[in-house]
């Protein structure tokens, strides 16, 4: 029988990068440790008000529990921001569970209804999508308007900290998907810790070098209720790039534990910052003022302004045919 490598207990879980074996209540000393490690060493003490992005799932809701209570203790301002999508059947729900949570944890919580803000749904959009009236998949555009209120929200509430619950096997389809179609220069947004200025704000990813697995293991291990199905718009894996190569990334690790996580930082260290230092230069003397929303953006329109024009005269189109 396995042993728990801090107390010679019987062991609860092995972590196979690192091949060690922890009992429940070191693996969650060593989970929430390798967070606030990730956290400390990229985020600076001049982050004061901070914003959890938080979704109900097992990634964003092990990153609340292993950080923002700690967070408080060493005297940061936290909050939650749960983004209501209006997705039938799942936003609901979602969105009872994360109160749960965020009531448990003594936290402010955020509650953005992108139905009673903006008029539309991403089942609106997954409406549009599935109909070609856009050339992008629902979770791409999804992600284009998360991020945009993400920054919204925190730009008018004066956060100067975003944190979202993006892991190591999401970082790694991203990186491999920005490589295979050449977009090179989109490599930079995947970074543990991405500065802000001219009305972006500041965004830290806490769960940048842990595995999907270790995180659904914490929320196990500290019995927080998660969603466990997923987004109805999520595609299957045969059909999204950075879906099939998580899916990759899993073959991989069955027979080389540790491959991703090694391929990450070399990325980080070798491609990513180097090439951050150039692209971020060019991409400030770019940036415009949206003539729309007012925030700052790359194009005039900006990117979820155009989503929004494009759904809401697609809705002008069903209500007067």
């Amino acid at each position: 029988m396995a042993k728990c490598r801090v107390c010679d207990r019987e062991a609860w879980v092995k972590i196979p990068w690192a091949n060690t074996w922890f009992c429940r209540e070191h693996f969650i000393e060593y989970f929430e440790r390798k967070v606030w490690r990730t956290f400390s060493k990229y985020v600076s003490r001049n982050h004061e008000k901070i914003l959890f992005t938080v979704s109900g799932g097992k990634d964003s809701l092990a990153l609340l529990y292993s950080l923002a209570p700690r967070l408080v203790r060493e005297g940061y301002s936290v909050s939650v921001l749960f983004i209501d999508l209006g997705i039938r059947g799942y936003s609901e729900h979602a969105r009872g569970i994360v109160k749960e949570h965020v009531e448990s944890l003594g936290l402010e919580l955020i509650v953005f209804d992108l139905k009673k803000e903006y008029g539309f749904t991403i089942d609106d959009l997954a409406f549009a999508v599935y109909n070609h009236l856009f050339n992008r998949p629902v979770c791409s555009l999804c992600g284009v308007i998360k991020r945009y209120i993400y920054n919204l929200v925190a730009y008018k509430r004066d956060y100067d900290l975003i944190v979202t619950g993006h892991n190591l096997n999401d970082t790694y389809g991203f990186i491999m998907s920005a490589l295979t179609t050449g977009q090179v220069s989109e490599l930079i947004k995947f970074k543990p810790y991405i500065s802000g200025g001219e009305g972006f704000i500041a965004k830290a990813k806490p769960l940048f070098f842990n595995y999907e697995y270790e995180n659904r293991l914490y929320t196990i291990a500290k019995d927080v209720k998660v969603i466990l199905h997923p987004c109805p718009h999520a595609p299957r894996e045969e059909h999204g790039l950075v879906s099939s190569y998580k899916k990759q990334l899993r073959i991989l690790e069955k027979n080389h534990p540790g491959i991703g996580l090694m391929f990450v930082k070399n990325i980080l260290r070798n491609v990513i910052e180097p090439l951050s230092k150039v692209v971020q230069e060019k991409r400030e003397r770019k940036l415009v003022k949206c003539s729309i929303c007012g925030m700052p953006a790359s194009t005039d329109p900006c990117s979820f302004c155009r989503i929004k024009i494009k759904i809401d005269k697609i809705k002008t189109k069903s209500y007067t045919s």
